[in-house]
């Protein structure tokens, strides 16, 4: 779930300095290694903010940043207070998430509830949770990379984006996980009913 009161869109004053924030990016299946290689498709236009990305897999990556020649162009921060992660996400052009495979995955929520684009590795578990939310890249495609970041600059692909945001953040507050939660417990042991409510 997202507290979309906690997070949530700023007036609109986008850096001058435009930049694409990665969140969560700590190990390799989060697949910051494949965004770098895209650099091509996004470094003349924008910087690249990857936060929460430590141990040897940020050093591995810091090493391609350098073969890259990258260095200015992205930056690596270490774990956020959660005030300056919001402020990262409502001052970013888009989120990017093309994890290689995910459990559910709760930033791409974050940034649509801070009305910022989500740009996505297509697979089943973000599709199933972000709809249509999202701007979905095959990974390892050029071309898919190169149409999702295109994307970015059609205001109406964004809003249709944004809108469809709107119906997935519904379904994923924190009072709908808690009364799932709560449903699954009394299916298997309805004699809880009287403790829970």
């Amino acid at each position: 779930g997202v507290n979309a009161s906690t997070f949530s869109a700023a007036p609109a004053s986008h850096d001058c300095d435009p930049y694409l924030l990665m969140v969560g990016a700590r190990y390799p299946h989060k697949n910051v290694d494949e965004v770098l290689e895209m650099s091509d498709l996004w470094s003349k236009k924008y910087r690249l903010l990857v936060t929460s990305c430590t141990g040897s897999y940020r050093q591995q990556l810091k090493k391609l940043v350098v073969s890259k020649g990258l260095q200015g162009r992205v930056k690596f921060l270490d774990y956020l207070t959660q005030d300056l992660l919001i402020r990262l996400y409502q001052g970013s052009s888009a989120l990017v998430y093309p994890s290689k495979w995910e459990g559910f995955g709760i930033p791409p929520l974050e940034a649509l509830a801070c009305g910022i684009p989500v740009i996505a590795s297509d697979i089943p578990v973000h599709r199933e949770v972000l709809g249509n939310s999202a701007f979905f890249v095959e990974l390892s495609s050029k071309d898919s990379w190169a149409n999702a970041f295109n994307s970015l600059s059609s205001e109406a692909a964004v809003n249709n984006c944004l809108e469809a945001g709107k119906l997935v953040l519904n379904r994923f507050t924190w009072e709908n996980s808690a009364e799932k939660l709560v449903h699954s417990i009394l299916a298997v042991e309805p004699a809880l009913k009287e403790q829970l409510y």
